[in-house]
């Protein structure tokens, strides 16, 4: 008698990103600076414009939207902004200084999803 074997399943790629990212997501959970000065901050300074009296009034040279409806996309990319400058490089450096970079190479996850990661997360 014969018998079947299965080659035992491969983990995809796919799953190896996932991992990645949670393993991202806890570590920011750790240290959410750049989470709590990335949208922390804006909002803040959102709700410190809109109890200006003069930014909420429409604005005639700004074809009758008030200032308050143009600072929203301002504090948006500031948000952004934020969060890239906190979250990106401090953790992409030390991961280079612990060889981690080197040893993500050796997998079958490239580095450069850790890139995309950092990208999405923070």
């Amino acid at each position: 008698m014969s018998t079947l074997s299965l080659p035992l399943p491969r983990p995809t790629r796919r799953a190896g990103f996932g991992q990645i990212v949670l393993n991202e997501a806890r570590l920011t959970w750790r240290r959410p600076q750049g989470l709590i000065g990335g949208i922390a901050l804006p909002v803040l300074l959102l709700v410190v414009f809109s109890l200006i009296p003069a930014f909420r009034a429409p604005a005639a040279d700004l074809g009758g939207v008030s200032r308050l409806s143009v600072y929203v996309p301002i504090m948006i990319a500031f948000g952004l902004a934020l969060i890239a400058f906190y979250s990106l490089p401090v953790p992409l450096v030390s991961y280079r200084e612990l060889g981690i970079l080197r040893r993500l190479s050796t997998t079958p996850v490239p580095p450069s999803w850790l890139l995309t990661r950092k990208a999405w997360s923070t």
